[in-house]
């Protein structure tokens, strides 16, 4: 997956995995007037992706592309409240087994 761009409020937002390997990272960076405000991390190991998404292996290189699918549609909606709320400090989001925990 190439990195992809979309603009939310007054906010470029520019997606793309971070890691192709062990942990999984995809990463979300939000700028406004050209300037980064802050990014938003999600984090996964291959046992959350299973515990999350089951039919997903991300030892298949077939299923990168439903991974990165998977965790772009997990991050859209949560970077879209953060912009909402006005929250602009970084976060990541770590996947541990079927839990998910914001930092």
């Amino acid at each position: 997956m190439e990195e992809e761009t979309f603009t939310y409020q007054d906010c470029k937002v520019v997606e793309a995995p971070g890691s192709t390997g062990e942990p999984y990272t995809y990463v979300y960076r939000v700028e406004r007037g050209g300037s980064e405000v802050f990014r938003y991390t999600i984090v996964a190991d291959a046992a959350s992706i299973k515990a999350h998404w089951p039919d997903i292996d991300p030892a298949r290189t077939t299923d990168l592309d439903v991974l990165w699918s998977s965790l772009s549609s997990l991050g859209f909606a949560r970077v879209r409240a953060k912009i909402d709320a006005g929250d602009l400090a970084s976060r990541t989001l770590r996947l541990t087994g079927g839990s998910e925990v914001e930092e």
